[in-house]
């Protein structure tokens, strides 16, 4: 008798090791859900159908939005509402990324680095694309590092002519690719 029931003991253990991958996986979908309408609630109601559809699409990985969720999921950020102007940004422009806050109500903000050219003069500068002087509450922004955004007051809000801005992330992603050799050796 103590043979059976050791085996079905065993039997028994066994059975909850094999549920366990189940459990996780719904524990982990639970905390996709819960994170996504946190995002959501932070999104501006009337955006709400273009993140769906985002969401939802193959332009999501790699998005702006994508690494607001991820701040999320990982605590590094608690949601707070975005402005529809930072909204409008962060759809628009998938490219860009929630690198910067504002010091007041602590939301996150696009915000991009990289090359700044002026088509008439041909002169260049590394700088921020914040697409604001301050939040739309009126807030300093701020860099991920804690420091006030450097805003150059020579280079504008939004890339207008006579101006051409080169994101560093893009910039590198072609260097990377063109220096990928066309052919595989075999």
């Amino acid at each position: 008798m103590r043979s059976l029931a050791r085996r079905c003991g065993t039997l028994e253990r066994w059975a909850k090791e094999l549920c366990r991958p189940e459990e996780l996986a719904q524990e982990r979908l639970d905390k996709w859900v819960k994170d996504v309408t946190q995002l959501f609630g932070a999104f501006p109601e009337q955006r709400h159908e273009e993140l769906l559809e985002l969401l939802y699409s193959e332009r999501w990985a790699g998005s702006g939005l994508a690494s607001l969720l991820n701040l999320i999921e990982r605590g590094f950020w608690s949601p707070v509402p975005i402005p529809p102007a930072a909204a409008d940004i962060f759809l628009a422009e998938l490219d860009v990324q929630p690198d910067a806050s504002c010091d007041s109500c602590k939301t996150r903000l696009p915000y991009r680095m990289g090359i700044w050219t002026n088509t008439e003069t041909d002169k260049a500068w590394q700088g921020p694309l914040c697409y604001f002087r301050r939040c739309p509450c009126g807030g300093t922004i701020m860099h991920l590092g804690g420091h006030p955004v450097d805003l150059r007051p020579w280079l504008p809000e939004r890339v207008v002519p006579p101006w051409k801005f080169v994101d560093d992330r893009v910039r590198l992603r072609q260097e990377r690719e063109r220096a990928r050799p066309d052919s595989v050796c075999r």
